[in-house]
């Protein structure tokens, strides 16, 4: 749930991409990249800053990290598509490079824990994964983005929800892990 969760703010905006940029921004055909360059951008980024801390920082911090970035993206998201009179770029796709960095960064651990969760099943519990997020996706797709999608609020708070879903689905499964741990221990 957390890793389908907080890919989902980001593919709200993937799947919203013809409202977003054509209706909310009122930019042409020719300009999705003002979507797609700071998303993929961050994407990478994270992805190569994941790599780069594996080993060197704890996983637990490096995903607070990458939660810290995806909360002030949200923040920022929000606060930005309430106050703003019109949507405009660069300040309407600023908080996509971060977040997108936040979950590059994030989405590996997320996958390890969830591997380490059935150390005899890890091709049943990667496949799971997978199904969850394409699940996920699905219904973004085919119910979030056309409800969501006729507002930049909208959006950003259907992507803060998920980044919230994301935190706390987290959050409890490692809660979940030390209570384990602690009844396991005499």
């Amino acid at each position: 749930a957390a890793g389908s969760f907080g890919f989902g703010g980001l593919f709200l905006y993937i799947a919203s991409a013809p409202a977003f940029i054509l209706d909310l921004l009122h930019l042409n055909e020719r300009q999705f990249a003002w979507l797609f360059i700071p998303t993929i951008g961050g994407m990478a980024l994270g992805a190569y800053a994941s790599g780069r801390a594996a080993g060197r920082i704890d996983g637990a911090r490096a995903v607070r990290i990458g939660y810290a970035c995806i909360a002030m993206a949200t923040l920022y998201n929000i606060g930005y598509n309430a106050l703003a009179p019109q949507m405009s770029v660069p300040w309407a796709v600023l908080s996509l490079p971060l977040a997108s960095f936040g979950v590059a960064l994030i989405f590996p651990i997320l996958s390890l824990a969830i591997l380490d969760m059935y150390p005899r099943q890890r091709g049943t519990a990667s496949s799971m994964q997978a199904f969850s997020t394409l699940l996920t996706n699905s219904i973004i797709a085919g119910v979030l983005s056309p409800l969501l999608s006729r507002s930049g609020l909208w959006l950003a708070i259907g992507a803060g929800l998920f980044a919230v879903a994301s935190g706390v689905a987290w959050k409890w499964e490692r809660n979940s892990q030390r209570a384990q741990r602690a009844a396991a221990q005499p």
